[in-house]
């Protein structure tokens, strides 16, 4: 009995190893009949949204940025644009990229600090610059040399910049208009909360802006209208679960990235070998002044820089594996 008892041993680890491989091809095949691995697309490319079709990839060890057509698989070079920046900024239609240039700053450079912007035409065919003269504007007094980031708003009529103030770690806000004649922003009233630098998460298709206040693990959805402080409208407070990105927001309700606690040890390696879906990050629909919480669908293993599609149809995500993209459902 001893003997046929150890000579059973095995096979019972060989029949749980079995089931536990079935397990995990499920899990996988469940993971890729909702998603694509876009092949082609290496880890040395960042990635952005070119309107809903196509993506625009940027080199990050300097190269001609290039369109990747999501239909085709067609890779096409760009050579309008220019190679040695990161931050080429895709409209949401896909008609525009935007992206700042500067000049002085720095202890050894004579010239004061400024900065314009670029936006070309995804054609090659216009460009325009802000200011509409080419000029550099000089950094205003209170801002320290800013690396001024910009959002695009939602119908691409222009965007939000923002640059860093000298003082009290505020920020300053300005709308470029698209059409402007001159190319002169318009300042905006910098929303005040608890925290120093609240981060702007998102825009809405109305135009009101998200935040997410670190201090106070709060959201606030604000209206930043020229000439007056915008109020907070709306506030959420975040639960156990950490708010990595905010995607899209329509009336009160938004979606968004949460992560739970990580995986460890056995089940966080089947993960990233068997490229599954990934049970501590999860795509969510929320709303603003309210306890309700729905899961739209769960994410692949160890996801970043989660982008939805202008068109709201797709999510892009990238890991250590590729770019994905994830076909979301009609009632999201």
């Amino acid at each position: 009995m001893g003997l046929a008892r150890r000579r059973n041993i095995p096979l019972g680890f060989g029949a749980l190893a079995l089931v536990a491989l079935l397990v995990i091809a499920v899990l996988a095949s469940r993971l890729t009949s909702r998603t694509q691995l876009l092949s082609g697309i290496s880890d040395g490319y960042l990635v952005r949204w070119l309107g809903s079709d196509a993506l625009l990839l940027i080199e990050e060890q300097k190269g001609t940025p290039m369109r990747f057509d999501l239909a085709t698989r067609r890779l096409t070079p760009l050579p309008f644009l220019p190679d040695d920046t990161l931050d080429l900024i895709p409209s949401p239609d896909g008609r525009w990229v935007l992206y700042k240039e500067s000049q002085g700053g720095g202890s050894k450079n004579t010239l004061p600090y400024g900065v314009r912007w670029r936006a070309v035409r995804m054609d090659g065919s216009e460009t325009r610059m802000f200011p509409a003269d080419g000029s550099f504007r000089p950094a205003p007094d209170e801002i320290t040399e800013p690396v001024p980031c910009a959002y695009w708003l939602p119908d691409s009529s222009g965007w939000i910049s923002v640059a860093l103030k000298r003082r009290g770690h505020h920020q300053l806000w300005e709308r470029f208009r698209l059409d402007a004649v001159d190319g002169a922003p318009e300042r905006l009233t910098f929303p005040q909360f608890h925290s120093e630098r609240p981060h702007l998460k998102t825009i809405t298709p109305d135009g009101r802006l998200v935040f997410k206040d670190p201090s106070e693990q709060t959201l606030q959805l604000c209206s930043p209208l020229p000439g007056r402080a915008p109020s907070p409208l709306y506030s959420l407070r975040l639960g156990s679960g950490d708010l990595d990105t905010i995607l899209a927001v329509e009336g009160n309700t938004f979606l968004g990235v949460v992560t739970t606690a990580p995986k460890t040890g056995l089940a966080a390696w089947m993960g990233r070998i068997f490229h599954q879906e990934d049970s501590r990050q999860s795509l969510w629909r929320i709303t603003f002044n309210s306890d309700a919480y729905t899961r739209i669908t769960g994410l692949p293993f160890e996801t970043y820089d989660e982008q939805l599609s202008p068109d709201q149809k797709h999510l892009l995500c990238r890991n250590g594996h590729g770019t994905y993209l994830l076909a979301l459902p009609e009632d999201k």
